[in-house]
């Protein structure tokens, strides 16, 4: 075989993989028919290939073999271990060939800024099978996706180590490219930053969730489920109206208005009062949260205005909600989570998986299979004059300010910057993330605020356009959608009763477990600390120890059961995510020597000691939050009876 046919071949062989993985990068470098803007040096050693621009504007090494054997091993003195490593450029590509040699490198991702790079290092090293398998990911820098960076964040091998991720420059040459590599980093740590948050921020939130969701069982079951909605109305209308508070709203209240008959209105919860005010009926209303103040959107509620609004409230809301919506229609939603998905209540679920109101509402208007979702509003940014939201919004023009931490991202329309806040770039990420999933659904997503950030994904288009181009005038009334019968509710808290016993016997039966693990461990573990700390190291007894890190494990396997993720996850998976990120370093930590593998087993049942005590700790938070609010449910339940 000639050399120019060996070279054919890997270049399909690696195109073919590509596709399978990332079909679009795979295009735009199929496009590419032979390198015009650099030019390929290669030596009598395999590994002696340097590439230059023809322009002369710079070369990617000075020395390649020397260059590229440097950076391997500093790369493998430090990260042999790590299971995931993140690159800025390919190169010609020999040193990932190199680093995939080690099978700790779960994968390696690579972001190349030039198209013709790409195209040069797939043509000279076969990537075939390691692309296939996903342990190479290749994304062009310049066009690479937050969606794409949430997606990988996501990777099981690059999740729990996402404390030590670090973006490492493959040469000099790629210098020039800084401003990239700095807003590449910081959308890809704001990506990680997004996925972490998805596992819980505030345990004390988790809890208060889970003890509402209890005491609002009986409520959820007595109000119209989410799935009958949907099986009624669903592709009834084509275009969706988001109504979120953001300054922007203000101008476009008119408009809503006139055209409201011929859309679904999907308010959030704090533009209800807004568009009560304009004399607007919202068709739903979302919610998220579960404080207090929330309430306060449903006070002084226009019964007549709003009596065929359905209120999508979560089922981890505050208690004054429900008690405030008491004469209206209520559908009571499970969020995604794994403690409320336990119950097998599917009818009542499941909304919520956002950030936001808003992101909620986009859902509920992606399941009722809207085709166009158009949103006001939604400004995610500081007015020109400093204003956080609409006029007449119940907590003020001004609930949020301008300050030092405020930080600048892209205008609507692409030109120039306007002020934000990293909860609102955060919800900006998660909007995001569901348009580029609502495309897949072939949903179009119109961004008509006029005003605030952009939002990626969307099309930019004034609001009056899109109502005049979407907006049907022989929408029909929307069919009326009942809560379930007597009987079925009875079924229903029947099934629920019994999987709350079962669940709540296995969490007390697991902190037992746990905690007669400790309490034999845990003297053992501090005196051979102390050893350690006196420098007696020879009289640390490493047998016992390697006994415990077994036991130890029993109690991380059934963590990662799933059983555990179902009933527990929720509640304790906030420090325990902290915590494996923690473990993570040490887990990569380097030891070569048998004494720094003794030190590093002293170290890891050392850090597992704390991990069991706040894990035991955290179950019975848990079984005290559900306790707080279980006698209402139960009540419930004995009056069907």
């Amino acid at each position: 075989m000639s050399k120019k046919q060996e070279k054919k071949d890997i270049y399909t062989k690696n195109i073919e993989a590509l596709l399978k993985v990332n079909p679009k990068l795979a295009v735009n470098i199929f496009k590419i028919k032979t390198n015009e803007k650099f030019e390929v040096f290669a030596g009598s050693d395999p590994i002696n290939i340097n590439i230059v621009e023809k322009s002369g504007e710079g070369f990617l090494y000075i020395h390649p073999v020397d260059d590229v054997e440097a950076k391997l091993n500093d790369i493998e003195n430090a990260y042999s271990r790590y299971p995931s490593l993140f690159f800025y450029g390919i190169g010609n590509g020999v040193l990932y060939k190199a680093l995939l040699a080690n099978v700790a490198h779960k994968v390696i991702v690579i972001f190349e800024p030039q198209i013709e790079l790409l195209y040069i290092a797939l043509s000279l090293i076969d990537f075939s099978k390691d692309i296939k398998e996903k342990r190479l990911r290749l994304f062009n820098a310049m066009d690479v996706s937050y969606y794409e960076l949430y997606e990988l964040a996501k990777d099981e091998n690059i999740n729990p180590y996402v404390k030590l991720y670090n973006i490492d420059i493959h040469s000099k040459y790629y210098d020039k490219f800084k401003d990239n590599i700095i807003s590449l980093n910081q959308n890809m740590s704001n990506a990680i930053k997004q996925m972490v948050l998805s596992h819980g921020n505030d345990t004390r939130d988790a809890l208060v969730g889970i003890a509402h969701h209890i005491q609002n069982t009986p409520d959820m079951l007595k109000s119209i489920p989410f799935k009958s909605i949907i099986k009624k109305r669903s592709k009834k209308r084509k275009t969706a109206v988001i109504v979120s508070t953001g300054p922007s709203l203000t101008k476009q209240l008119d408009l809503l208005k006139e055209y409201a008959p011929y859309v679904t209105i999907i308010s959030i919860d704090a533009s209800l009062p807004i568009l009560q005010k304009h004399g607007i009926k919202p068709d739903y209303v979302a919610s998220i949260e579960r404080v207090e103040f929330t309430a306060n959107f449903f006070l002084n509620l226009d019964k007549e205005l709003l009596k065929d609004t359905i209120f999508m409230l979560p089922s981890l809301t505050h208690k004054q909600s429900i008690v405030n919506l008491k004469d209206f229609q209520k559908s009571i939603i499970m969020r995604p989570f794994n403690f409320t998905r336990a119950f097998e209540m599917d009818n009542f679920g499941y909304v919520g998986i956002g950030m936001s109101a808003a992101n909620s509402a986009y859902e509920i208007a992606a399941f009722l299979k809207h085709e166009n979702i158009l949103l006001i509003g939604q400004d995610l940014a500081f007015s020109d004059d400093g204003k956080s939201h609409a006029a007449n919004h119940i907590y003020g023009e001004n609930e949020k300010k301008v300050d030092n931490n405020s930080i600048m991202t892209l205008r609507y329309g692409g030109v120039g910057l306007i002020a934000t806040t990293w909860i609102w770039n955060l919800f900006r990420g998660a909007f995001e993330v569901a348009i580029e999933e609502a495309k897949h659904l072939k949903i179009n997503t119109y961004n008509c605020t006029q005003g605030g950030s952009r939002i990626n994904g969307s099309i930019e288009m004034p609001f009056k356009e899109a109502l005049e181009k979407f907006a049907d005038k022989n929408t029909k009334h929307l069919e009326k959608v009942e809560p379930l019968d007597d009987k079925t509710i009875k079924l229903n808290a029947k099934k629920i009763e019994k999987k709350y016993k079962e669940l709540k016997k296995y969490i007390l039966d697991l902190i037992a477990k746990i905690e007669k693990l400790f309490l034999e461990i845990a003297p053992k573990i501090d005196n051979f600390e102390l050893l350690y700390l006196e420098e007696k190291k020879n009289e640390i007894d490493y047998d016992e120890i390697a006994n415990m890190i077994k036991e130890i494990d029993i109690i991380k396997d059934e963590v990662e059961s799933e059983k555990f993720t179902k009933y527990c996850v929720d509640a304790t998976q906030a420090y325990i995510y902290t915590q494996e990120l923690n473990l993570a370093k040490l887990a990569v930590a380097i030891a070569t020597t048998d004494d720094e593998k003794k030190d590093k087993m002293l170290k890891w049942v050392i850090a597992h000691k704390y991990w069991l005590f706040t894990l035991a700790g955290g179950l019975q938070s848990q079984i005290n939050a559900m306790e707080t609010t279980e006698e209402s449910m139960l009540d419930f339940f004995k009056s069907l009876k």
